[in-house]
């Protein structure tokens, strides 16, 4: 998570964790840092407060299903559970950085176009491996791809029952309306391809320092989402390749049978690319599900792995 130079310290108790200090603040609720007692190491807590009383249950649902995924390019989760009127669920603390972090701190606020292919190659690979074991990763925003600080990226908040801290459309709106898809826009179920529009509008916002469409209101921002062509991003930059380019203009199309059918279809589309092979160098290609042994093996070079006690909720370890 960012390292945060305004960190406040944070008095309400959670069960289990002590040294709580807050390093972020959204929408639909608070970022922690603390250490769990029970475990022996840092955590990044996700704490919402629900606008619902009788939530409860979907949200350790929700948080279960979630940690039992296991990939390189996905923070582990590990517990959850109550702190007076919130919710929280915990996860590996990354040491690094956000994207949206790396761009405010940048003078150009862009990053260089080799490496926002390596995160999106990242993201992509952890949405494919998602949706196979039953999840939709439609939360995807810079603020959620962690860059560490030993150059692995990680996808953070799979947004585990994010909605249920929104009591009103409109706060909905405020919080996702930079990277929705013009389906979800009008109203409509998500599917993987709305997921892998709004990976095109961070992708954009990557290369260019703002997301493909804004306005004064998040409500004219989903009206552009609808109608509106974004500006191609070489405009905004000519270095930025027709590869490239061509990649998001597919994400990106208003009609959703018209982009990617798959996150898989996407990668493979990628390894054409001619910066990737570049990209990817040093590093393991990303676009292939990690098996258990490899995914254990990452683990043991991240400082901040979890444990392997499991992941603990209301119904225990699982």
């Amino acid at each position: 998570m960012d390292a945060a130079a305004n960190e406040m310290e944070w008095t309400q108790p959670v069960p289990d964790y002590e040294d709580l200090c807050v390093i972020g603040r959204g929408v639909s609720g608070l970022v922690l840092r603390g250490k769990s007692t029970r475990f022996g190491r840092d955590a990044a807590l996700k704490l919402i407060a629900p606008a619902a009383e009788n939530s409860a249950e979907r949200f350790f649902n929700e948080a279960r299903q979630t940690a039992r995924l296991r990939h390189a390019h996905i923070a582990r989760g590990f517990d959850c559970g109550r702190a007076g009127q919130y919710f929280f669920y915990a996860m590996e603390f990354i040491r690094g950085e956000s994207a949206a972090s790396k761009l405010r701190r940048l003078q150009t606020r862009r990053l260089k176009e080799i490496e926002t292919l390596k995160i999106v190659q990242a993201a992509a690979a952890a949405m494919h491996y998602a949706y196979q074991q039953g999840l939709l990763l439609i939360d995807v925003k810079p603020n959620n791809l962690l860059l560490a600080e030993n150059g692995d990226i990680k996808v953070a908040d799979f947004g585990v029952a994010k909605d249920l801290a929104f009591a009103t459309a409109e706060q909905w709106t405020q919080a996702f309306a930079a990277y929705a898809a013009p389906e979800t826009a009008q109203g409509e179920n998500p599917d993987i391809r709305s997921a892998l529009y709004a990976l095109g509008c961070v992708w954009y916002e990557l290369l260019t320092g703002a997301p493909p469409f804004t306005a004064a209101s998040p409500s004219a921002i989903l009206v552009a989402q609808i109608n509106d062509a974004p500006r191609p991003p070489a405009a905004i930059d000519a270095k930025i390749s027709p590869a490239t380019g061509q990649l998001i203009a597919w994400l990106l199309n208003k009609k959703r049978e018209q982009r990617p059918r798959s996150a898989q279809q996407f990668l493979a589309k990628m390894t054409t690319h001619p910066l990737v092979k570049i990209a990817n160098t040093d590093d393991a290609p990303p676009d292939s599900s990690p098996k258990e042994d490899a995914d254990e093996l990452d683990e043991s070079r991240d400082r901040s792995a979890v444990h392997d006690e499991g992941f603990v909720g209301d119904s225990g370890i699982v």
